[in-house]
């Protein structure tokens, strides 16, 4: 996930390099099993956030953005002014391991409650800051490329200390229930 506008070389071990421009707050997901450096060559810094998941996840599907190149973004009926809400959640794309949701929360939101169904990686992105309180835990405000670990069933509070909205991705663990953190 590209934490600002970046452009890179992306060579791969044995394939041709490809040139990747990526906008701020660009998922990508590669199936992984492959050795490569990223490198720039525009003079640009390029800040991402690389999770690595260490199960195999079967065929990726996209949801209601174009992650996965070859495979088409399910119609998802969402328009610009569903973006300019307070609290919006884009899905993004799933595997049979996980979901990705991009969701952005605006300042007039206030203090969202919730308890996720499973467990959860939240990635605040770039320009954003997010305050989250965790049942039990001190609270704890998220910068960009920060992330916190949720577990199932805890009760947690969302809210954005400033005047901007702020997005973040929430990679929820589909089985999370029957096994260890990934």
């Amino acid at each position: 996930m590209a934490l600002g506008p970046g452009e890179v070389i992306n060579a791969v071990a044995g394939k041709p390099e490809a040139r990747l421009v990526m906008a701020d707050g660009q998922v990508c997901y590669s199936p992984g099993g492959f050795a490569h450096i990223c490198r720039t060559d525009a003079g640009l810094m390029f800040n991402n956030v690389t999770i690595e998941l260490l199960k195999p996840q079967g065929e990726p599907r996209n949801l209601c953005a174009q992650i996965i190149p070859d495979g088409a973004a399910a119609p998802c009926g969402t328009t610009p002014a569903d973006k300019q809400k307070s609290y919006f959640i884009e899905p993004q794309f799933e595997t049979a391991e996980i979901t990705v949701d991009q969701i952005q929360i605006g300042p007039k939101a206030g203090k969202l409650g919730t308890i996720p169904q499973t467990e959860s990686l939240l990635v605040a992105l770039s320009e954003s800051e997010i305050q989250i309180e965790v049942e039990g835990q001190p609270t704890k405000t998220l910068g960009p490329g920060e992330v916190i670990w949720l577990n199932a069933g805890s009760l947690e509070t969302l809210s954005i200390p400033g005047k901007k909205p702020s997005r973040y991705l929430q990679l929820s663990f589909k089985d999370s229930g029957k096994s260890a953190k990934p």
